[in-house]
C-alpha cells in the first residue's frame, strides 16, 4: 500500500507528493491555474512505478470527484452516474499537498497499485472559512457492456523530478539529517560572553556557530552604569567593546540574544544571561 507523509512547506497551488511504491518522492510542477493538475499528476507518477498498465483519465470520474467535495451538494458521494465498479477516496488538509496524503492514508495509495481499476477522476474544492482544502480521488473499473463513450485524454502531465528521500542539514545543526521537506534544527547556546572588570569595563564575546549574526547587549538594572549595545558578530568570529562601570551595591542583569539565517531562516544560535556587579 502507497502512504504519503504530511510536509511543513506551505504553498497554495502546488504541492509534494509522496510515494513509497518505489522507495523514492515526487515533486509535480506546479500548475496555478488548475488545482486538478497536481493531482493527476501525483497518481499518474505513482501508477508508473507499479507494474499496472497506465490509468485513463475519465471525465465522468472527474464530475463525480468534484461532487464529492462541492459543498453543499446533495450528491457528494453518488457514483452511480459512472458505468462499472468505483471507489471514493477523499482527504482534507493544508495545504494541498497534505489533503493529499490523507486521501493516500486513507486508502488512495493502496487502490494505484491494484490494477483491477483502470480509469480515475479528481476533485479539489477549498474551503477559505476553515483554511482547509479537500481532495478527492475516484478510481473506476468500466463495466465494457454498457460503457460510455471515452472522455478526451487531458493534457500531458508535467514530467515529475525525483527527489531524495532525505536530506543533509547545514554544519551545526543537533539534526545532522532530515526528511526531504522537513526544517533543520538550528544551533543553539553558541555564544559565550565574558565581562572584564578594571579601570575600563570591557564585554568580550565569542561565536562558536558557522553563522553571521547581529547581536544585542541589554543591562538591567538600578541607576546609570552599564549602557545597552547592538553590534555584529562573524561566523567563528569575536567582538569586545566598553561599557560603563556599574554603579556601587547594584546588581545588573545582562542578557546578549544573537540572531542569524539558517537553512534559509531566522534562528536565536547564541543566548546568555548573568548577573554583573561592581
Amino acid at each position: 500500500m502507497t502512504t504519503r507523509t504530511s510536509v511543513s512547506v506551505a504553498v497554495a497551488s502546488a504541492f509534494v507528493g509522496a510515494s513509497l511504491l518505489s522507495g523514492t518522492y515526487a515533486m509535480p510542477v506546479a500548475n496555478a491555474d488548475d488545482p486538478l493538475g497536481p493531482i493527476r499528476s501525483t497518481v499518474n507518477g505513482d501508477r508508473s512505478r507499479t507494474a499496472c498498465p497506465a490509468f485513463i483519465y475519465s471525465q465522468v470520474l472527474e464530475d463525480l470527484a468534484q461532487t464529492a467535495v462541492r459543498p453543499g451538494d446533495a450528491r457528494g458521494g453518488d457514483l452511480s452516474g459512472y458505468h462499472g465498479k468505483a471507489k471514493l477516496i477523499t482527504g482534507y488538509g493544508d495545504p494541498q499537498a497534505q489533503a493529499i496524503n490523507e486521501a493516500y492514508k486513507s486508502g488512495a495509495g493502496g487502490l494505484i497499485s491494484d490494477c483491477s481499476y483502470t480509469d480515475f477522476g479528481v476533485g479539489f474544492q477549498r474551503n477559505e472559512n476553515l483554511e482547509t482544502d479537500s481532495v478527492s480521488i475516484v478510481f473506476g473499473t468500466p463495466d465494457k457492456a454498457a460503457a460510455a463513450p471515452p472522455a478526451a485524454a487531458p493534457a500531458p502531465d508535467p514530467i515529475l523530478v525525483p527527489t531524495p528521500a532525505s536530506r543533509q542539514c547545514p554544519a551545526g545543526s543537533p539534526t545532522p539529517t532530515v526528511g526531504a521537506f522537513e526544517t533543520c534544527a538550528p544551533p543553539t547556546n553558541q555564544v559565550s560572553v565574558s565581562v572584564v572588570r578594571g579601570p575600563q569595563w570591557t564585554v568580550n564575546v565569542t561565536n562558536a556557530a558557522n553563522i553571521a549574526g547581529k547581536c544585542t547587549f541589554t543591562a538591567n538594572g538600578l541607576g546609570g552604569g552599564l549602557s545597552n549595545r547592538s553590534f555584529e558578530l562573524a561566523p567563528n568570529g569575536s567582538a569586545s567593546f566598553p561599557i560603563g562601570t556599574p554603579l556601587p551595591f547594584v546588581t545588573y542583569h545582562v542578557v546578549t540574544s544573537c540572531h542569524g539565517t539558517f537553512d534559509g531562516k531566522d534562528a536565536e544560535f547564541g543566548h546568555n544571561e548573568q548577573n554583573v556587579s561592581f
